[in-house]
């Protein structure tokens, strides 16, 4: 039902059933699946940051990015810079919610240069756009679907992990995206770049000094960061006590805290920067939803309880005796990178790592990094979804006949795919291993 109805009522009803036929009892299902923490911290971090997109404020730190200096007649540069604005704004905005913000940018860019929507320039830059927001859901674990699925189910197998965990590895693999992205615009799509000379960079700089950000903006931005920075302390080394009092107040206390505090100051206007009534209401519910439902099912996945782990275990032993671990690994990444333009992100995630993380586990010589990473990989690459209209809301979104077809971007994006998966496993792989 996840693949093609929805994720929303979906996941009320899967696990109402699992209650009402008596798999587990009904307060088991519910607190596992929303009586946790992880929701806690997302419906605040989705309060804060519709306050910075509604206040401008993401769209003023894009527009400031990719106009700095540097960019004057180096047209690569500013789709690096573009890149680059992508991966800032990416920490805490959703893909989809990037392509409607970076889609009015790139318009009133290119339409400024003497660009126009059939142009290769303005498709290049759409290209980039598509997928370098789309895999952001993987490299940034901040109330993010598919890492909170493999964190919790490699926590059922003993393998805790932790957000800067992740990003050790999720880190790399964004950045080979992005340079994958510039490669292939640069040599195999080769947009027309002559007329960039006549970006003004200096106007965009102009504009946004004549109109700074809104308190609103830079509040809900500092709040923000100040979230994002009390998730990451408690797992970094070296600062003692600091690090075990975040811990122990855990990072809902500080999302839950931001809010109440913008509840409280006032805008410009006089007026409380968040109204929770209409902030509430503006809540993505059904991703809630999901994320409870994703939460619930991937704790029981990696569970010695029910056996998922022991079942796929023993039934591809025999694949463990026949064929190489680097073959089932590559083979399992593959797999979530290429089913993931046919099915749910999330769903390719977890029935990639369910199936083939098991198998990992028969080889004595594979070490506890390389399942790790192999994991975490599959996470990552299960963002690979711009492949067809169903593979992301992004492709919807960019992949229109007035902007890029369909049949145009394929060619680009399975370059971009084989560009990502093959040194994902030569040199990631191998390398990130060694981390753990």
């Amino acid at each position: 039902m996840w693949i093609g109805i929805g994720t929303g009522w979906t996941s009320f009803l899967a696990l109402t059933v699992l209650a009402l036929m008596q798999v587990l009892d009904g307060q088991t299902v519910f607190n596992t699946a929303w009586g946790n923490s992880v929701n806690v911290v997302i419906i605040p971090m989705l309060i804060i940051v519709q306050v910075m997109i509604d206040s401008g404020a993401m769209q003023h730190i894009a527009e400031w990015i990719i106009s700095r200096r540097i960019v004057r007649g180096r047209p690569y540069v500013f789709y690096a810079l573009l890149c680059l604005a992508i991966f800032v704004i990416g920490t805490v905005v959703y893909p989809v919610i990037m392509c409607f913000i970076f889609l009015k940018l790139i318009d009133s860019v290119t339409e400024s240069i003497g660009y126009t929507k059939q142009d290769k320039f303005y498709k290049a830059a759409l290209l980039i756009t598509l997928w370098v927001t789309t895999v952001m859901d993987g490299v940034w674990p901040f109330a993010r679907p598919i890492p909170i699925v493999i964190m919790t189910f490699l926590s059922g197998l003993g393998y805790d992990i932790s957000i800067v965990d992740w990003m050790k590895v999720s880190i790399p693999f964004g950045i080979l995206c992005i340079l994958a992205a510039l490669l292939i615009i640069r040599f195999i799509y080769r947009p027309d770049v002559s007329k960039f000379k006549n970006f003004d960079d200096a106007a965009i700089r102009q504009r946004l000094k004549a109109n700074p950000i809104s308190r609103a903006g830079k509040l809900s931005t500092l709040f923000v960061l100040l979230v994002i920075i009390s998730w990451v302390l408690p797992n970094v080394t070296g600062l003692g006590g600091i690090a075990e009092y975040f811990k122990a107040i855990g990072v809902p206390t500080c999302a839950c805290l931001a809010v109440s505090l913008l509840c409280i100051i006032k805008d410009e206007n006089g007026k409380p920067i968040i109204e929770l009534g209409q902030a509430m209401a503006k809540v993505n519910w059904s991703l809630v939803v999901f994320l409870g439902a994703v939460m619930f099912f991937a704790s029981y996945l990696g569970s010695d309880t029910y056996g998922v782990v022991a079942m796929f275990k023993s039934l591809l032993m025999p694949l463990a005796e026949s064929i190489p671990a680097l073959v089932v690994i590559a083979l399992g990444i593959f797999i979530a990178c290429f089913a993931t333009n046919f099915m749910s992100n999330t769903v390719s995630a977890t029935i990639s790592a369910s199936v083939f993380i098991p198998v990992l586990l028969n080889y004595s010589s594979i070490s506890s990094g390389t399942i790790i990473v192999t994991a975490i990989l599959i996470g990552c690459v299960a963002n690979s979804a711009y492949l067809t209209y169903a593979s992301s809301p992004t492709s919807g979104v960019i992949l229109t006949d007035k902007t890029v077809s369909l049949k145009e971007s394929v060619p680009y994006s399975s370059a971009m795919i084989l560009a990502t998966y093959i040194p994902v496993v030569v040199c990631l792989l191998p390398l990130l291993s060694k981390l753990f």
